[in-house]
């Protein structure tokens, strides 16, 4: 697992799907600059990030059914998922007419988290929409933001995170944008 000391010491392009990281350390690029492999590509958008916080945190604006909330971008995450409270300020709870169980969960310790998968009219990140998609929400924390973009996001583009210039320059590859397989939780260790 490499962490921010290492993925913040410079720009980071991401290309999951097929299987790149990089860390590039850019100099003399003005602030609108972009990749020349990246500017050639279709469909071409970019995202303003918060500026960058002492803990090094990419976070930048989602809008969901035209409701805009600030996404933690984080490749550590395999799936993307909302807070509970920002599903509750879209009107998505467990249990209502076409919310199924997205099922559970282990992130780095042994809390299991809970998820729900909700059906939303569009997600729009930068000028890239996506129609009639679902999402997932559970009992995630996201560092004080209302959703966690993650490594499903990822691998379905080519991302480059510009950490100089506070942006994220990124275009579609292939492939599902969120993975809602549902999720099953990890069988409990058997004693001795």
């Amino acid at each position: 697992m490499l962490g921010r000391a290492v993925l913040g010491i410079g720009d980071i392009y991401f290309n999951l799907g097929g299987g790149q990281v990089q860390l590039i350390k850019a100099k003399g690029c003005g602030k609108d600059w972009m990749p020349f492999w990246m500017a050639q590509m279709p469909g071409v958008t970019s995202l303003k990030l918060a500026e960058t916080s002492e803990r090094g945190e990419m976070i930048g604006s989602v809008f969901i059914n035209g409701i805009e909330l600030r996404a933690l971008f984080d490749t550590g995450a395999t799936h993307s998922t909302l807070t509970m409270a920002a599903a509750a300020k879209l009107g998505f709870h467990p249990g209502d007419p076409g919310v199924v169980s997205g099922g559970e969960a282990h992130g780095i310790g042994d809390r299991k988290i809970h998820s729900w998968i909700a059906k939303v009219d569009s997600f729009k990140i930068g000028d890239e929409e996506i129609r009639h998609t679902r999402m997932r929400f559970g009992e995630i924390d996201s560092l004080g933001t209302d959703m966690i973009v993650g490594a499903d996001f990822f691998r379905s583009h080519q991302i480059y995170a510009a950490l100089g210039s506070h942006r994220l320059i990124f275009a579609y590859r292939s492939g599902p944008v969120f993975d809602l397989t549902p999720l099953t939780a990890l069988p409990e260790p058997k004693g001795n």
